[in-house]
């Protein structure tokens, strides 16, 4: 992903230098320019994902913590 913004057929000579007046920046871009949901038309692919992990982990924790206290 990250190596996809310097590719210098697209972002031309400069691809390797810090350059915010870039042309062609936004349309080529790589991040995701997202949060919470607020989005600018990217969203992580992995959001779903890492948000059903952790609802898991904090079931089996929550379930951890209760079998303690039933011990």
């Amino acid at each position: 992903m990250i190596l996809a913004g310097l590719d210098t057929s697209v972002y031309g000579k400069t691809a390797f230098e810090f350059d915010h007046n870039r042309r062609k920046m936004y349309p080529f871009s790589t991040i995701f320019h997202s949060f919470g949901k607020q989005t600018n038309g990217r969203v992580c692919p992995g959001r779903e994902v890492a948000e059903q992990m952790m609802i898991d982990v904090l079931i089996a924790l929550g379930k951890c913590r209760l079998d303690s206290k039933l011990q």
